[in-house]
């Protein structure tokens, strides 16, 4: 799997910005508590857990195209 810079780029940002997007969940959740929404935490619940999912795809995604670019080499290092 090769990927071009561009899209290893974009890929990075869009971990981020979902994982910035995770944490703004976390606030909402912190305030539904103190405001006794158990509908909006059961909610936001399954939304963290939907983009936690989306995450951890793009990181795998991101991790196997980095270990696929790398060059394989099996000979010793020159001493």
């Amino acid at each position: 799997m090769t990927i071009t810079p561009t899209v290893r780029t974009a890929l990075s940002i869009t971990i981020f910005l979902v994982t910035a997007l995770i944490f703004c969940l976390a606030a909402a959740y912190i305030v539904a508590y103190i405001a006794s929404a158990p509908t909006a935490r059961l909610g936001i619940t399954f939304a963290m857990a939907f983009l936690a999912g989306v995450n951890l795809v793009l990181l795998v995604i991101s991790r196997l195209a980095h270990v696929t670019d790398q060059p394989h080499t099996h000979t010793a290092p020159a001493v």
